[in-house]
């Protein structure tokens, strides 16, 4: 599930969407005021994409840890386990060309449960 902040003057609304299974253009229309926001195909892929990277990454989490990036700085090497890289993926992304800088909020599997059952709200 993604978030997706409006950028009307005092509105505040937060629409949730759910990219399309074809990644096809489609618009997001604020619930709060109303205002629709047409998002293109283009958009709609990177979305996917990205909605499938955090997937992979989710069910990568087990091996994870075993995995690391060496970092050689001069002389010295720092090994950086992955899941320490990619653990803290950006929950948030912003594409240019859509009107701007539009940014969307990714929801992780915990917090799209607590805010189904009333929990967390952002």
């Amino acid at each position: 599930m993604i978030l997706f902040p409006c950028e009307a003057p005092f509105c505040g609304g937060m629409a949730k969407v759910a990219v399309p299974p074809a990644r096809s253009g489609f618009t997001v229309t604020c619930p709060v005021c109303g205002k629709e926001y047409p998002l293109s195909s283009e958009v709609a892929a990177r979305l996917g994409m990205a909605e499938d990277l955090r997937a992979a990454i989710r069910r990568a989490r087990p091996i994870l840890s075993g995995i690391s990036v060496g970092v050689k700085t001069g002389d010295r090497e720092v090994k950086i386990p992955y899941n320490l890289l990619v653990g803290s993926l950006p929950a948030e992304m912003a594409f240019a060309g859509v009107g701007g800088n539009r940014r969307f909020l990714f929801l992780d599997d915990e917090e799209r449960n607590a805010d189904s059952r009333g929990g967390k709200k952002r």
